[in-house]
């Protein structure tokens, strides 16, 4: 049985959502490898390439006009969907992460190898449905970390409120955080194909209804 409270399903909804509202304002959002050498395709979805360590990104877009003198935009997105405000910890691992993803770039004085071939500039945004805290907001304004609260956006609070509704809670077998999100690619998208991503075991058409 998959393991995953019903603000971790929500989150990840909200993802989905800001990602395909992104590729529709000048933004291609990145599912996997396909040859970049900064990512790798890990067993629980899309990783990055860090100097330390590789750390899980789900929701990666790239913008698609680079300004001159500068390294293509690339960009981080975590969304919270709690009743509570999102806390100083969150936007602490963020930066941590941002840190890290952007000291990747460092050339091999040996042999003269660059690590990736390619190098991005990296922003790193966290949206939430309610607002953040003092501590947090404060933090991320000396880390360059984008907080986007949600809870008074007129835009969003269709969004909001149909992915308030959505529930695994009563489920006795949940589908895969992991099969959950490909599902809503799929209908977002349009660019995956149910066979790659299905398992046998899997009642998919079940999951379909209930999500």
């Amino acid at each position: 049985m998959a393991r995953y409270s019903d603000p971790t399903l929500r989150g990840m909804l909200l993802e989905e959502a800001i990602l395909y509202i992104l590729s529709k304002t000048g933004y291609t959002p990145i599912f996997e490898k396909n040859g970049d050498s900064s990512l790798n395709d890990g067993s629980s979805g899309l990783e990055i390439y860090g100097r330390g360590a590789k750390h899980q990104i789900d929701a990666v877009a790239d913008f698609q006009y680079t300004p001159p003198f500068c390294n293509q935009q690339r960009l981080l997105i975590e969304a919270k969907f709690k009743d509570s405000k999102t806390g100083i910890e969150i936007v602490r691992n963020a930066a941590g992460v941002h840190k890290d993803v952007s000291e990747y770039w460092v050339v091999d004085n040996i042999s003269g190898r660059r690590v990736a071939s390619k190098r991005f500039h990296y922003l790193y945004a966290i949206f939430s449905k309610e607002d953040f805290s003092k501590p947090a907001q404060d933090y991320a304004y000396a880390q360059d970390i984008f907080l986007l609260p949600l809870k008074n956006n007129t835009l969003f609070r269709p969004i909001i409120s149909a992915i308030d509704a959505v529930s695994f809670d009563e489920l006795d077998n949940k589908p895969k955080l992991s099969v959950v999100r490909k599902l809503v690619r799929d209908q977002l998208f349009g660019d995956y194909r149910q066979a790659d991503f299905v398992d046998e075991d899997d009642d998919l058409f079940e999951y379909r209804g209930t999500c």
